[in-house]
């Protein structure tokens, strides 16, 4: 029987890219603006963000764990 209390990274980072992609997709296809341009989406960042809030990790934490 599978534990739903215990969430996988995988998949929390699918739902949180899922959602922030729905939030940000228009910034994604969006014509860069002036200075230095972003080097992965808009919608991926958000994701990062939500994965780190829900599982609580600092920047190293989610480095180390990818």
């Amino acid at each position: 029987m599978k534990r739903l209390d215990i969430q996988r990274p995988k998949a929390v980072f699918e739902l949180a890219h899922k959602l922030a992609q729905k939030r940000f997709g228009e910034l994604d296809n969006a014509p860069p603006r002036q200075g230095h341009p972003w080097v992965y989406p808009h919608s991926l960042y958000a994701a990062l963000l939500i994965f780190r809030a829900y599982f609580g990790l600092t920047y190293r934490h989610t480095v180390a764990l990818f």
